[in-house]
């Protein structure tokens, strides 16, 4: 609650609204005394349309924090309000770990109640807490993978993890990836690519459980690359994926077919 609450004082300029406690107030309430804001952007519990395609949030993930949830509990309280009822709370943080929880049967949840907050300010906590919670280092995951994995199986971590079999795979060969060989091979196509004003948009139509893959791998090289210093100053994200998408290319271009069976 730390950095949320600097956060909280700055937006609020010191003035805490009458009637809000900071820091909440710890209680544990039936799960059925809690209501979801109507304004949460975060989606992870999926949303079906007419057909049954989800189009919103993410299945296997939303599976995976009802698996953590049942092997280790609720280990992090919900961000709440109150309300104009006594007796219910409004859920400023947590939603998703709210819904999984009624779905497997919690009869109870712990909260941190804010109190009584204005609309204004809770819809900025909502934003806040999820927006403060960091960003991965790819490398420093992938050690951490590879320590879980002296103690536990793949089967185990796949279970409560928020990533596929062929997502960890990545993760744990991301340490034997000669980062080097791939930075030079790259490096004189990335600065030529720099200096046309020549873009083309590609649309690709790609499986649905390959998506977090993809993404995953674009990322940690975007990361790798924004760390190095290839992309220009100014380039969107649409530009710095063409550009990681091309590395990829090059670097295959070097491995033969052989390798990549």
């Amino acid at each position: 609650m730390g950095e949320l609450t600097d956060k909280l004082f700055h937006l609020l300029d010191g003035n805490i609204p009458d009637g809000m406690k900071i820091p909440p107030e710890r209680l544990i309430v039936a799960i059925d005394d809690l209501i979801p804001n109507d304004w949460n952007p975060n989606r992870l519990k999926p949303v079906y349309d007419e057909n049954g395609h989800i189009v919103a949030g993410d299945k296997y993930k939303y599976s995976r924090l009802k698996n953590g949830l049942l092997k280790f509990g609720q280990f992090k309280p919900l961000i709440v309000r109150n309300t104009d009822s006594s007796d219910t709370y409004e859920i400023l943080d947590g939603q998703q770990r709210w819904e999984a929880m009624k779905e497997i049967k919690f009869p109870a949840v712990i909260i941190d109640n804010l109190g009584d907050v204005p609309d204004a300010v809770a819809k900025q906590i909502t934003i806040l807490s999820d927006e403060l919670r960091g960003k991965f280092d790819y490398v420093e995951l992938s050690k951490l993978i590879i320590d879980l994995e002296q103690t536990l199986n793949r089967d185990e971590l796949l279970q409560v993890l928020p990533y596929r079999d062929e997502e960890l795979q990545s993760l744990e060969e991301m340490l034997e990836f000669e980062w080097e060989k791939f930075e030079q091979e790259g490096e004189q196509e990335i600065e030529e690519d720099e200096k046309t004003d020549n873009w083309i948009d590609m649309v690709f139509t790609i499986p649905e459980n390959a998506l977090p893959v993809i993404e995953s791998e674009i990322e940690r090289i975007m990361d790798f690359c924004e760390k190095e210093g290839h992309f220009k100053k100014g380039f969107d994200n649409d530009l710095k994926r063409g550009l990681v998408l091309e590395k990829i290319c090059v670097l295959s271009a070097t491995t033969s077919l052989e390798e990549l069976k």
